[in-house]
């Protein structure tokens, strides 16, 4: 995790003390003296004295803060270019570049850099880079780890871009602007001891490149400057967000067998107009055995258990338990939300929304945010209980 130069140690009450309520309206519920209470027992009696997810903050979190993201993690070619003129060139067999430390540090006066990647069985990716913006490029196996190392607040303005159209209402673009700032920060906890700190893809947050970035997403990211959420106890709020739910709000519970949190919750979902509202797959029994994975499992029935599905065996003598988002992956589905049934030769699998589905919907903020409410209240809606305060 890289925090920079300057850091300081948060305790509860510092915090709370410092924090500015942005939400007073009625869906976001405010912290009674008696959660205070709990919140300060719970950093005395907690040995590590934690508070936000991490021991250490900077005094300003957009101060000296890098955020080094991986851009792909099966690189096998770098091409690095100013226009047309190609200035960098690596790939596993071949060093034709001055580097320090592995990392390549932009020194011309130009405006944008292409960093283009080449990865196993995918098509180039490219990426439009700052001349302050730093590549670290890193051996692993027959492969690259490409690295790029880039202020907190840039970070945001292109995450914000990539996420959401940057043609939303604002509102939805703050809120998309808050949550993955707060998103990021609970990241850095684990990162400590890791070559990066978030992936560019779903497995994080979407980072398509610095031409996502536009005046709307930079103005998203700075009229939410420091700005995260808390949950009732004043810690770092684990949120999670995607595209769309479809009519219902899952939980981490159910959806991925984590532990429950009081701000991600089961629930209806607020009406959203996208394209995923509902959507229908249909497999062979082929093609679901071929998917599922399962060797000698002709599949006859699957039956819904909560959230898991029991899959059973032609001849009823095996059978396999799946979570549904275990399944929805496997069978490349749009969310975990669906309804599998037999169709003659075919499986229909019947579902809504697109996404894990646990928290915030980024179509159902873009609906709220038409209905004009704030960024506050679609916060508060999608994780009650929150606060969201300043840094």
């Amino acid at each position: 995790m890289i925090l920079g130069s300057i850091s300081l140690f948060l305790n509860s009450s510092t915090l709370l003390t410092k924090a500015e309520d942005l939400n007073s309206k009625a869906m976001a519920s405010p912290i009674s003296e008696k959660e205070l209470k709990a919140s300060e027992n719970q950093k005395n009696n907690s040995n590590s004295g934690k508070l936000l997810g991490v021991e250490r903050f900077p005094a300003n979190i957009d101060e000296n803060l890098n955020v080094r993201v991986l851009l792909n993690d099966a690189v096998y070619k770098v091409y690095i270019q100013q226009g047309n003129k190609q200035e960098i060139r690596y790939d596993y067999k071949t060093f034709t570049a001055k580097f320090k430390d592995n990392t390549v540090e932009f020194g011309s006066d130009a405006a944008f850099f292409e960093v283009i990647l080449e990865a196993f069985g995918a098509d180039a990716l490219k990426y439009n880079l700052k001349k302050t913006n730093k590549v670290q490029i890193k051996k692993k196996g027959s492969a690259l780890e490409v690295i790029l190392k880039l202020p907190l607040e840039e970070y945001l303005s292109v995450v914000v871009g990539s996420e959401i159209p940057s043609s939303w209402p604002t509102e939805a673009l703050k809120a998309q602007a808050v949550t993955a700032r707060t998103y990021l920060l609970n990241q850095l906890e684990f990162s400590a001891d890791s070559d990066y700190d978030v992936a560019s893809s779903v497995a994080d947050q979407r980072f398509n490149g610095t031409e996502k970035i536009s005046e709307r997403s930079v103005s998203a990211v700075k009229s939410t400057k420091n700005q995260v959420i808390i949950d009732k106890y004043g810690l770092l709020a684990r949120v999670f967000y995607s595209s769309s739910h479809g009519g219902f709000i899952s939980a981490p519970e159910f959806t991925w067998k984590l532990a429950a949190k009081h701000y991600l919750i089961s629930k209806s979902a607020y009406p959203e107009d996208g394209p995923f509202n509902s959507w229908q797959r249909k497999f062979s029994d082929d093609e679901l055995n071929d998917l599922v994975g399962i060797s000698f499992f002709d599949i006859e029935e699957i039956l819904p258990v909560a959230s898991d599905y029991l899959l059973i065996s032609k001849d009823a003598k095996k059978t396999k338990l799946l979570i549904g988002e275990e399944l929805r992956h496997k069978l490349s589905l749009p969310s975990s939300s669906f309804t599998p049934h037999k169709d003659g030769d075919k499986w229909i699998f019947a579902g809504r929304g697109f996404g894990h589905g646990i928290g915030m919907s980024q179509y159902g903020a873009k609906a709220m945010a038409n209905n004009a409410s704030d960024y506050a209240e679609i916060i508060g809606f999608y994780y009650p209980q929150t606060r969201i305060i300043s840094l």
